[in-house]
């Protein structure tokens, strides 16, 4: 990899993350000002607050190493697009694009097939 590339890519992770501190951050914000307390009613709000839970536990375990493979994808008559593949799909809350793809989806097998 040329050094131009390897410098892009470089800062590349340091963005995704600080993408992950941050969310993990407002996670954590948000987990903290929730009730925990529920009735058979409030199933709902208990389940939201188990996925965020879930989903802070998963970014505090993939932020040492967030993705493995990078794939350089042009869709039809499209810019070209880079897809970062890492154990969990994460997505902007922002913009709700992907910042890293699910090993297992099956836009990944652009890079186990080739």
């Amino acid at each position: 990899m040329e050094e131009k590339e390897f410098l892009r890519e470089k800062e590349k992770l340091k963005n995704v993350i600080e993408k992950l501190q941050a969310e993990e951050k407002e996670l954590e914000k948000s987990l903290k000002k929730t009730d925990t307390h529920y009735d058979k009613d409030s199933y709902v709000r208990a389940h939201i607050v188990y996925m965020g839970e879930k989903k802070l536990s998963d970014i505090s375990k993939i932020k040492a190493k967030p993705y493995f493979a990078r794939i350089d994808f042009t869709p039809d008559n499209e810019s070209k697009e880079k897809l970062y593949i890492g154990k969990l799909s994460v997505l902007d809350s922002d913009t709700q694009k992907p910042i890293i793809i699910d090993w297992r989806a099956p836009i990944s097998n652009l890079y186990y097939d080739r």
